[in-house]
C-alpha cells in the first residue's frame, strides 16, 4: 500500500484541508478546507492531549511563547489603530492556535510519519496539476478543477502567450488545485522545502535527487510563475552544493537546456515593454512605492507594526483591496510586526539549523498572507527543538 495507507489517517486529512487554503466559496464567503483543517486539529488534539501537554512543555516551549507574543503583540498595537480594526479577525487567532500546536506535536512525536504525509500531500497536488498540463496538451481543452465548486475559473490561460513549436498553441500555465500559477508554485515550493528539511532530520543524507524531486522542481517551472523560477532556483542553488558528483552532473544538465529555452524565452516574452501591464510588475511596485512612504510617516508602526487585526490597506490611504501580500511575505511581516516584532522574532529563531534555512527563505519571498493557514502549520518546524533526543512513533 506504501503512501496509501495514511489516507484513513485524520493526520493526512488535516496536512491535506491545510494546502487547499486558497480554495475560496464565494456563494459561502469562506475558504471551508482551512476550518476543516482546524477542527480536525481541536479533536486530534482532545485525544492525545495528556501526550501533547507533556511533549510541549518538553521540546515545544518556543513554539507556545511565539503564539503568546503574536496574539499579544496584535490585540496591543490594534488598540492605537481601532479605527481601521477588523473584529472578524480576532476569530483567526482563536483558529491559529490547535493548527500551531498539533503542528508541533506531529514534529516531535510523529516525524517519520509526518514526512510520508507529506510526501503523498504533494503527490496529490502533482497528480492534479500533470493531469490537468497533458489533458491540455492532448486536446487542446483547459480543465478547470474549481469553477464548478467556487465559481472563480482558474487563471490559467491568462496572457497572449503561445507556443510556436506546437502550431501556435496558447500557453497554459497550469494550477492544479489552485487558483493561480504563482499560488501553486508557492505552496507546493513551501511544503516541498518542508519535506526537504525533515527528510535531513531523519536521514541526514539526500545527496541523491529521485523522480519525485525532479517531479516537483519540473512542475513549477512548467506553471511558467514566476514565483515558481526563483523557488526552483533558489532550491537548485541550496541542493548543489550537497549532492555528490553524479547528482551535480545529473542537476546541471538537466537544468541548462530548461533555463535556456524555457526560463529566459519566457521571461523575455512576460516582461518586454507589450507584456509589462500583465506581468504583474506594476501593481508590485506600487505596493513597494506604499510600503516606503508609510515607513517615513509612522514611526510608531515601523516599530511595533500595525497589527494583523488592523486593514493595512486603509491604514496606508489604499481603499480598493490591495494584494499586498504580492510583494512577499517578508513585506507583510514587518507591516504587521514592526522592526522590533521582527527583530524579537528573529532573536527566537537563531541560530538556525542550516537545513532550515532553505524553508525560511523561499517563505520570506513568498506571496503567502500571514492569514495563511498553512503558515501556522510549518512555522512550529523553525521554532520547535529538534534535538536527537526527540521520539518517534
Amino acid at each position: 500500500m506504501g503512501l496509501l495507507k495514511y489516507i484513513s489517517s485524520l493526520n493526512f486529512w488535516f496536512v491535506f484541508w491545510l494546502t487547499l487554503d486558497s480554495i475560496y466559496f464565494y456563494n459561502m464567503g469562506l475558504s471551508v478546507f482551512p476550518i476543516l483543517a482546524v477542527l480536525s486539529s481541536m479533536f486530534l488534539l482532545l485525544i492525545n492531549y495528556n501526550e501533547v501537554i507533556y511533549l510541549l512543555n518538553k521540546h515545544g516551549k518556543k513554539v507556545i511563547y511565539f503564539l503568546l507574543f503574536f496574539i499579544i503583540h496584535s490585540l496591543f498595537v490594534a488598540l492605537f489603530n481601532s479605527e481601521y480594526l477588523y473584529p472578524k479577525r480576532v476569530l483567526f487567532l482563536i483558529t491559529i492556535i490547535p493548527v500551531c500546536i498539533y503542528s508541533a506535536y506531529l514534529l516531535i512525536n510523529k516525524k517519520e510519519q509526518l514526512l510520508e504525509i507529506l510526501k503523498l500531500v504533494l503527490t496529490i497536488h502533482l497528480f492534479f496539476m500533470f493531469f490537468q498540463l497533458c489533458f491540455y496538451l492532448v486536446t487542446g481543452e483547459f480543465i478547470d478543477f474549481l469553477e464548478s465548486l467556487t465559481g472563480e475559473q482558474q487563471r490559467a490561460l491568462g496572457g497572449s502567450y503561445y507556443i510556436d513549436s506546437l502550431g501556435g498553441l496558447r500557453l497554459a500555465r497550469v494550477t492544479g488545485l489552485y487558483v493561480e500559477p504563482g499560488t501553486y508554485s508557492t505552496f507546493t515550493m513551501v511544503l516541498y522545502a518542508f519535506y526537504k528539511s525533515l527528510e535531513v532530520d531523519l536521514y541526514r543524507d539526500i545527496s541523491k535527487i529521485n523522480w519525485f524531486d525532479i517531479a516537483i522542481l519540473s512542475s513549477c517551472v512548467l506553471t511558467f510563475s514566476t514565483y515558481g523560477f526563483i523557488f526552483v532556483g533558489i532550491f537548485m542553488i541550496f541542493s548543489f552544493f550537497k549532492l555528490n558528483y553524479k547528482g551535480k552532473v545529473v542537476l546541471l544538465l538537466s537544468s541548462i537546456p530548461v533555463i535556456y529555452f524555457v526560463v529566459v524565452n519566457y521571461l523575455l516574452i512576460r516582461f518586454s515593454v507589450s507584456h509589462l501591464d500583465s506581468s504583474g510588475v506594476g501593481f508590485r511596485e506600487q505596493g513597494v512605492t506604499i510600503f516606503m512612504d508609510y515607513l517615513q510617516n509612522s514611526p510608531f508602526n515601523l516599530l511595533l507594526g500595525s497589527s494583523y487585526l488592523v486593514n493595512f490597506s486603509h491604514l496606508v490611504g489604499v481603499y480598493d483591496r490591495f494584494p499586498f501580500n504580492d510583494v512577499g511575505f517578508a513585506f507583510n511581516f514587518i507591516v504587521h510586526l514592526g522592526i522590533l516584532g521582527s527583530l524579537f522574532v528573529l532573536s527566537m529563531v537563531l541560530p538556525l539549523k542550516k537545513n532550515k534555512w532553505i524553508l525560511v527563505i523561499i517563505i520570506l519571498l513568498s506571496k503567502l498572507d500571514i492569514t495563511t493557514m498553512l503558515l501556522w502549520f510549518v512555522f512550529p518546524y523553525i521554532f520547535v527543538d529538534n534535538s536527537d533526543e526527540l521520539c518517534e512513533e
